[in-house]
């Protein structure tokens, strides 16, 4: 039995199926819509009342019962009309004063007023007309103005009910009528309530779905920034394997290839020491030859491991990178450092790939004539700009491996990277990077 009813409950009041902390996103809700909607109607609902009150004001009356009637008629839409400014006036002063109470008193008041005020004039409309309309036009349009808790709506409608059923048993006379009446109240009071239940379920369930996709967006940017995180962990690990293989490479190369190259040439110049005329100027050759191959060399291994990023610092491999471009593409480079100490090893590492990559598009694509490097700290980030003068209006670094490149290395540690067309000519490539690397 106890089962039986528990489910006849929960049927006629859904919001028994939420949890508290649904109940109160509810209520919220209800409260909000209800002040926006009292704000937008209400002053046409005022002017209803205005004209309809001028309107009864200058309707004839012959009869005493008739004067009666319209007295009382009259004093309805009055109380109406200024229990209705009030509720306007309040609403429009919840918009400057945080009074949620007030604000969530609102609602049952207007149900309550409405519901008596309307029955109250239809059970003066009993004395003439013998009609009820009055009142359910306004129990089976209240749902849709307003929205609240169907326990609210269900006892409101009752109390209404009872006062109106009483009121008809006292004034009316006839009986078909008083059955009639009364048979039409609870007839429509049940369409009213079947009509808000319906509409309740629908908010309700469209909260679920709401909160249900809230949930489910949580969860998957949760699952979006643990991948993330793996993956800017990977890329670190691969970064960290790609310079580790470098270094190798570099050594590897310094230890072997420069040696065998150094060996080379004293060879060459011992031949020299002993050689004459054409020999001489073969043996020459070679010996050029083999210095070009050993600065080729040195050129390699300073662009897989920079020695001067280890010993000296970034501040001194950013200039060496500007002297460079300077020598080979005939580019001012302009360098501005403001650090009082060096960065973490891999971010020092990061921002010098970036100026690396960068610099070698602008001696590639760019055509510019001058090129401006900004090297700064600001709070816990380093911050690297390079601009160039290069072609107007198109990008000197356009998507591909490089510029991905540049991005992964940035994204690892945390940090953004961003290229674009400058106004005037040429682009910019501005890295920010945290001060220590990301986790």
């Amino acid at each position: 039995m106890g089962s039986l009813v528990d489910r006849l409950l929960t049927l006629l009041l859904p919001e028994r199926a939420l949890d508290a902390e649904e109940r109160a996103v509810l209520d919220a809700e209800d409260t909000a819509q209800n002040l926006a909607r009292v704000r937008a109607w209400m002053p046409v609902t005022l002017l209803v009342e205005v004209l309809s009150i001028a309107v009864m004001t200058r309707t004839p009356t012959s009869t005493v019962n008739d004067r009666a009637w319209l007295d009382a008629l009259l004093t309805l839409h009055g109380t109406t009309l200024a229990l209705y400014a009030t509720a306007w006036a309040v609403s429009m002063l919840l918009t400057r004063v945080e009074a949620p109470r007030v604000a969530r008193a609102l609602t049952p008041s207007l149900f309550a007023t409405t519901f008596a005020i309307f029955a109250c004039i239809s059970v003066n409309a009993q004395r003439v007309t013998g009609s009820v309309i009055a009142y359910i036009a306004v129990i089976l349009a209240a749902p849709f103005f307003l929205r609240g808790s169907m326990a609210m709506f269900l006892v409101l409608v009752a109390a209404a009910d009872a006062l109106l059923m009483a009121g008809i048993a006292a004034v009316q006379t006839s009986d078909l009528l008083r059955a009639m009446n009364t048979q039409s109240v609870f007839f429509f009071s049940l369409l009213a309530l079947g009509m808000a239940r319906v509409q309740r379920r629908g908010l309700i369930d469209d909260l679920r779905l709401r909160r249900e996709l809230e949930r489910f967006n949580r969860e998957l940017e949760a699952r979006v920034t643990e991948k993330t995180r793996e993956l800017r962990a990977f890329a670190e690990r691969v970064d960290e394997v790609l310079e580790h293989e470098r270094r190798r490479l570099a050594r590897d190369l310094h230890d072997d290839l420069g040696q065998e190259l150094t060996a080379l040439r004293l060879e060459v110049e011992t031949l020299r020491a002993h050689a004459d005329g054409d020999d001489d100027a073969a043996l020459a050759r070679m010996s050029a030859g083999i210095d070009r191959s050993h600065l080729g060399v040195r050129a390699i291994l300073e662009s897989l491991r920079p020695r001067m990023l280890d010993e000296e610092g970034l501040e001194a491999s950013i200039r060496w990178l500007a002297r460079q471009l300077e020598g080979r593409a005939g580019v001012a480079c302009e360098v501005s450092v403001t650090l009082d100490e060096d960065p973490p090893p891999q971010v020092g590492l990061v921002a010098f790939r970036v100026a690396q990559e960068a610099i070698t598009n602008v001696a590639r694509h760019a055509k510019a004539t001058r090129v401006q490097i900004a090297l700064r700290r600001e709070g816990d980030a380093l911050l690297l700009t390079i601009d160039d003068d290069g072609r107007h209006g198109r990008p000197t670094i356009t998507p591909g491996r490089g510029l991905t490149g540049m991005r992964e290395r940035v994204a690892a540690l945390g940090g953004e990277l961003t290229v674009a067309s400058r106004e005037t000519a040429g682009t910019r490539v501005h890295a920010r990077l945290p001060w220590v690397s990301a986790e």
